[in-house]
């Protein structure tokens, strides 16, 4: 009896009772947290009564939020903004317009060089034949006897008006949705000296455009653009309307104004080398950003993003 009185004397003494048992792992006791630190968690470092055991799956509101705190870090108070739906790349009467252009171009070009074949040499003024100077002589020979140049001149007024109405509803449709305001228009920082640069720097070493900049025009291609679109096409087809008699006997100030009709067929022709260039460079630059996603966006609108190499 003696030693079981024993035993129970230490266990009450140095052994709580199970409902005042703290059932937390105890801690180290460690050196109080600076002031700074304690205002930064948010809680106020004091001491608790020791409490029961709490129910499994019970956990305090302030525990679970100061849990959740922690873990996610900062809390980010900035306003949360509604990601609208992707807009399309290029609008559907750009990319109608587009192929049009494009069809219609390929028609002028086959059809130019069947007639420039049936006389491959250029002068100035109002008259120039065989025997006279030229003022650009083309080392092609004279390609008379296949009669491809009838038919290269009706096919070839076909695709110069085709290319007209379909340019007027371009410019008509660009201005209403302010396409080419948005678009095309450059605005003060892209004239820019370190935008200027970058741009003709990216465009010298031939880099790739990121997905980003698949997006918007750069300067380059802007200035490009409206000049094809303003200068180069209707200068096409004023000069190609003052090579017709039929015009030319109506509003004979085209033709005068050029210097007379050999003077302004020298210069369609220039004009037409100008518009192939731009075709050529047109082209390496897709193929260098990517053939297949750039006309997948032209044909839907959309551009399909690049995948990453792992």
């Amino acid at each position: 009896m003696s030693t079981q009185y024993g035993v129970a004397r230490v266990a009450k003494r140095f052994i709580a009772p199970l409902d005042e048992v703290q059932m937390t792992p105890r801690i180290r006791r460690r050196e109080p947290l600076p002031r700074n630190s304690q205002a930064v968690i948010g809680v106020r470092l004091e001491k608790k009564r020791p409490s029961r055991l709490p129910k499994i799956g019970a956990v305090s509101s302030d525990s679970s939020r100061l849990g959740a705190s922690v873990c996610a870090g900062p809390r980010d108070n900035s306003p949360q903004v509604e990601i609208p739906r992707q807009q399309p790349r290029h609008l559907l009467f750009v990319r109608i317009t587009h192929w049009i252009h494009a069809i219609s171009f390929l028609s002028l070009l086959l059809s130019g060089i069947a007639i420039l074949l049936a006389y491959p040499r250029f002068h100035w003024g109002e008259t120039g034949t065989v025997g006279t100077s030229a003022f650009i002589n083309l080392p092609f020979p004279f390609v008379l006897e296949l009669g491809i140049r009838g038919p290269g001149r009706y096919l070839h007024f076909l695709a110069a008006w085709i290319t007209l109405f379909t340019g007027l509803v371009y410019v008509g449709f660009g201005i209403q949705s302010k396409h080419l305001f948005r678009d095309l228009l450059p605005s003060i920082s892209h004239f820019r000296w370190s935008a200027v640069k970058s741009v003709v720097l990216d465009h010298l070493r031939l880099r790739r455009p990121t997905d980003a900049e698949a997006w918007h025009y750069n300067l380059i291609q802007r200035m490009t653009y409206l000049t094809v679109i303003f200068v180069l096409l209707p200068f096409m087809f004023w000069t190609g309307l003052a090579m017709s008699p039929t015009f030319t006997a109506v509003c004979p100030i085209f033709v005068a104004s050029l210097g007379g009709e050999q003077s302004a067929r020298t210069l369609h022709f220039l004009d037409a080398v100008l518009l192939l260039i731009f075709l050529i460079i047109h082209l390496g630059m897709v193929i260098l950003a990517g053939f297949g996603r750039r006309c997948w966006a032209m044909i839907t609108g959309h551009l399909t993003t690049r995948k990453k190499q792992p």
